[in-house]
């Protein structure tokens, strides 16, 4: 990865990372404190609901005492209480007493069950309370004060409160009621209204497994449990219908943190993707760089060749004709070869545009083979190499844009003599495979690695291993050959060993009808 790639890396880290995974860090926190401020709204509306059902429990005793109240049962204890009782089943017992004069009055609803022992030891035993509740009643607030189970008697529960009739003074009642039959007449129809569709409230006793009611039948859903002030050995009990809020939570968590993370895939993404253009578009530029360097140095060559053998004629000397004959030749050889150089780049730029275009004839391909090497020989012995010419005997006539044929082969022994720096040796021959004609170059040069193999056709690609890397060349020649033997219905075959050389064949189509 070079500096500039680098560079642009830690700078989309820095601007685009580093606040992902901040905001990434905030939004969960964020979530979890409104999970946790759900979690408490959920608590809050529960314990509401909660307090108000105890709150109008309450308040149907206070009711109760306000009736015993208006009807001044001391004036006419048989009647009031006997009136009270049947018209409240619920109350099993009623007892009162005078608090000046200490007149004691009681009333059971069923005759065969005796309260009265009971009631008696509780009113002596609560002169605390009595006392506690006149004041309470003094200050106009009628206080309902819980006694929970009395005796042995089965779920009846004690109720204690003041009241003050029209004609006489403070009266400390003590109301005994059946506890599921106080809830079944009293609360029952609140905590239906109150459930509706969106709760599901019980009433269970502590300690105990079964409901003494239910709204609705529970699915496993977690309940909010408050005991019932006015009965303190039984609970009520609720929780939300359907899901349990926890539930609820853990889904809106769920999917928060989904949305949240295919968020952040998306944003990780296109961090990738911008990095993987812009180091692309760094790599392309570099590529353009060294295309231009190695491009000027290629045409480099020719050009001093020829403007030192063309100046050597300009100033006489080159004494004999064969020695001015051998300068032409060599002028016209490299300058042919800087014509296949420029050419290059011009075909490639019509490739690019797809605006190249071949103009197919019937041509010997071993005559083509010969012509090339003919030209190439002067720079193939400049450059030390020893060249091998193997020509099949048949003539191999292919259907063909000669020029472009040319070229791929000029390619190929370019890159022959660029990537041989040791052994400086190319064969090329011809031969004939089944319907089709073969051009093969081989070398003794430094090979291709085989993980790179599939790559060598791209445009500007170049090896970047071991002592390739520093062999010069603009990465089109193989590019073009490819492109050319594409469009000749032909193929390109390679065949090589990293260090010990490679072999390139150029696999042309039999003309319909001229196969042997």
């Amino acid at each position: 990865m070079s500096a500039a790639v680098r560079k642009i890396a830690f700078i989309l880290i820095s601007i685009i990372v580093v606040p992902i995974l901040l905001y990434t860090a905030l939004q969960v926190n964020q979530l979890e404190d409104t999970e946790e401020m759900m979690w408490e709204i959920y608590e809050q509306q529960m314990n509401a609901i909660l307090f108000s059902i105890n709150q109008y429990s309450n308040d149907v005793v206070t009711g109760l005492a306000k009736q015993l109240e208006y009807a001044d049962p001391l004036d006419q204890p048989d009647t009031v209480l006997n009136h009270f009782l049947n018209y409240h089943k619920e109350v099993v017992a009623i007892h009162m007493m005078d608090v000046s004069s200490r007149q004691v009055v009681w009333m059971s609803r069923d005759p065969s069950e005796s309260f009265e022992d009971i009631t008696s030891t509780t009113m002596a035993d609560y002169g605390d309370m009595m006392e506690r509740l006149v004041r309470y009643k003094k200050a106009n607030f009628m206080k309902i004060e819980p006694l929970g189970k009395l005796g042995n008697a089965s779920e009846v529960y004690g109720m204690a409160f003041v009241i003050e009739p029209i004609s006489g003074s403070f009266v400390f009642c003590l109301a005994l009621v059946e506890a599921v039959d106080f809830m079944e007449f009293f609360l029952v129809p609140k905590v239906q209204q109150v459930a509706a569709d969106g709760f599901v409230i019980q009433f269970r006793k502590s300690g105990q497994s079964t409901t003494v009611y239910q709204t609705k039948e529970s699915t496993g859903q977690e309940f909010f449990v408050r005991s019932l002030w006015l009965l303190p050995d039984y609970n009520l009990e609720i929780a939300l219908h359907g899901e349990s809020i926890k539930n609820i939570v853990d889904e809106r968590t769920m999917l928060n943190l989904s949305m949240l993370g295919v968020v952040i895939f998306i944003l990780i993404v296109g961090v990738i993707l911008v990095f993987k253009n812009i180091q692309k578009e760094v790599q392309l530029a570099q590529t353009k760089s060294d295309f231009v360097s190695n491009v000027s140095h290629e045409i480099r060559t020719p050009l001093a060749l020829i403007s030192m053998f063309a100046e050597t004629l300009l100033l006489g000397r080159a004494k004999s004709e064969a020695k001015k004959m051998e300068y032409y030749d060599i002028i016209s050889k490299e300058a042919s070869r800087l014509r296949n150089i420029v050419n290059k780049i011009l075909n490639f730029s019509q490739i690019e545009a797809n605006k190249k275009q071949y103009n197919k004839s019937e041509c010997d391909l071993g005559g083509i083979v010969d012509e090339v090497l003919n030209t190439y020989s002067f720079h193939l012995q400049n450059k030390g190499f020893e060249y091998e010419l193997q020509l099949a005997e048949e003539p191999m006539i292919i259907l063909a844009d000669r020029e472009a044929v040319i070229e791929a082969l000029i390619n190929l022994l370019d890159n022959a003599i660029k990537y041989s720096p040791q052994e400086k040796s190319i064969t090329v021959s011809t031969r004939k495979r089944a319907s089709q004609y073969l051009v093969q170059v081989t070398d003794k040069g430094l090979g291709i690695p085989p993980k790179k193999r599939d790559q060598i056709f791209d445009k500007f690609y170049r090896v970047t291993e071991g002592d390739i890397y520093s062999v010069q060349g603009a990465g089109l020649g193989l590019s073009i050959v490819k492109h050319i033997m594409d469009a000749h219905e032909g193929n390109i075959e390679v065949e090589s060993v990293f260090g010990k050389g490679s072999s390139f064949k150029l696999v042309f189509p039999q003309i319909t009808g001229n196969k042997q």
